[in-house]
């Protein structure tokens, strides 16, 4: 059987999930005022635009009928994928 991470892999695993965690503790606050300011700054034209922009990307129809299990184990298996490839490396 197969698992996710080998665990010979788990401390490379950790060291890589701390550091993003570590990383995104100072860079989250700073990403959020950057929002914050930029929101603040939209134009009520730009607003629209952006939402209209943002709706045009919904297809009604498209993939209703699935739960989404389906896309969501096609994630896990990419992060799979991307994890095996950053420990070996």
């Amino acid at each position: 059987m197969r698992g996710l991470i080998q665990m010979k892999d788990k401390n490379a695993v950790d060291t890589s999930l701390k550091s993003f965690a570590e990383n995104w503790r100072e860079t989250g606050p700073v990403l959020d005022a950057i929002r914050g300011r930029e929101v603040a700054a939209l134009t009520e034209e730009q607003a629209r635009q952006q939402t209209l922009a943002l709706f045009s990307l919904w297809r009604p129809g498209f993939n209703q009928a699935m739960s989404g299990l389906v896309q969501q184990q096609e994630g896990f298996r990419k992060l799979e994928l991307y994890l095996q490839a950053r420990i070996r490396s």
